[in-house]
């Protein structure tokens, strides 16, 4: 799975505070080639069914679109009814180094098991047999994923003052703060790394605005592995922003200051 350079619960908590998930279009059909499709009795998990995968299960599973993570991997969910079946349907949000080998779909007393070659990022209308000849909600849902073991990395705003030379390509140090950020504050990039914190919610959210720049230049540049996307990254603060909470503010800022300490591969 992930590096231990940066633990799995401090990724958990930097996702956490992310409460609006990227939208992702769902799928329309099985990709080429088409799943193998086995039933089953009874329960049964990755581990059965998957060997060397990592299983998440989501239990119980929404009507509607729902949004899950397990601190590493992120997906959407779509239940809904069609005709006598309850389908569902799914995508991977999140990381792009990881890959879906196979879903379980359980109903009360039966599943199907889809296995795909090669591994998909979304698939639609997926269903457990009925029981009984009647169909229940599906109650299960359970992905087989595997990761590619990556080696994290992030560099400290200290870097990224110093060190204009090294932005990606996406953002440039003038660019306001409200270009990316949820927010009034039209001070530039640059001048967002060198703020100094102080009372009130305001120093708060200048103490979570100086980590929030040296994130996003790491999750945007190719070379660092940054252990959050772009999106998670914008995400996370503009959730923190919303709550308008200083003690939030302030303690997302040091989950991203533990990231942006890493460890920077750049020179």
């Amino acid at each position: 799975m992930f590096s231990t350079l940066i633990s799995r619960g401090t990724r958990r908590a930097l996702l956490a505070l992310a409460m609006a998930l990227p939208a992702t279009a769902l799928a329309t059909g099985y990709e080429t080639p088409n799943p193998v499709v086995t039933k089953f009795y009874g329960s049964k998990t990755c581990a059965d069914l998957a060997p060397d995968t990592t299983g998440f299960r989501i239990s119980p599973v929404a009507v509607g679109v729902s949004h899950h993570h397990d601190g590493t991997l992120s997906v959407t969910l779509d239940q809904y009814k069609s005709g006598y079946d309850w389908l569902v349907d799914w995508t991977k949000n999140q990381p792009p180094q990881c890959s879906v080998h196979a879903v379980i779909v359980g109903g009360p007393s039966k599943g199907n098991f889809y296995s795909y070659d090669p591994p998909l990022s979304a698939d639609t209308g997926l269903h457990a047999p009925p029981s009984y000849d009647k169909c229940a909600k599906i109650e299960y849902v359970e992905f087989c994923y595997t990761c590619e073991v990556v080696e994290l990395g992030g560099c400290t705003l200290g870097y990224w003052k110093n060190h204009l030379a090294s932005w990606p390509a996406s953002y440039a140090p003038p660019d306001p703060l409200s270009s990316v950020f949820a927010t009034g504050w039209n001070d530039s990039l640059l001048a967002a790394l060198k703020f100094h914190g102080g009372p009130g919610v305001d120093g708060a959210r200048r103490i979570l605005f100086k980590q929030a720049v040296a994130a996003l230049l790491n999750a945007a540049h190719g070379d660092v592995g940054y252990p959050l996307s772009e999106a998670e990254v914008i995400d996370g603060v503009n959730a923190a922003l919303a709550t308008g909470n200083r003690a939030t503010m302030i303690a997302y800022a040091g989950l991203l200051d533990e990231a942006n300490n890493t460890g920077c591969p750049l020179n």
